[in-house]
């Protein structure tokens, strides 16, 4: 918030692209010494996944979604989210088949998913919404869901329960809530 504030005020001045520069230096100062959560809440889906990353020492690498890899078609529609991002993780990968990490549609089986939402609320009926439709096919696709504000962690079924725990300490540490 503070980052914001900042960088709202030093565009104000209006004089040109000197001082919105400056602005954008400034603000990426403050970005780089925020705190994970301030960090995270100024880089959406793909800073929770970095500092997930820095926690977790099994995600080997995150992905940024974009229109044409959002393999749920989701990526900046109406009650979609306004970012996503996957977490590939080693420990998943080596227990699971891993071509649908391989193509151009990664998605959560790769690991994990971050989503992020425009509102709390959206983020609440995507989980929902991903409840519902797992919990009808019995044990056939499962899946470890957190909502946190406006952010949603989904990791993979295929981690073992304690796998899961980490993700989900990690996450709503780094979300803030």
């Amino acid at each position: 918030m503070t980052a914001v504030a900042f960088a709202l005020a030093g565009c104000s001045s209006g004089s040109g692209g000197e001082d919105q520069q400056a602005a954008v230096s400034s603000s990426a100062a403050v970005a780089s010494t925020a705190t994970p959560s301030e960090a995270a809440d100024l880089a959406g889906a793909s800073g929770i996944a970095q500092a997930m990353q820095a926690k977790i020492p099994t995600i080997t690498k995150t992905v940024n979604l974009t229109e044409d890899t959002d393999p749920n078609d989701l990526l900046g529609r109406p009650h979609g989210y306004t970012s996503a991002t996957i977490l590939f993780d080693e420990t998943v990968l080596s227990a699971d088949d891993t071509d649908a990490c391989d193509t151009t549609d990664p998605g959560v089986d790769c690991g994990a998913t971050i989503e992020v939402f425009a509102s709390a609320a959206d983020a609440e009926q995507r989980a929902k919404y991903i409840d519902s439709v797992t919990s009808g096919l019995g044990g056939l696709f499962t899946e470890y869901d957190t909502v946190s504000g406006t952010a949603l962690l989904r990791a993979a079924g295929a981690m073992k329960p304690s796998e899961a725990a980490t993700y989900k300490k990690a996450f709503l540490e780094v979300a803030g809530q």
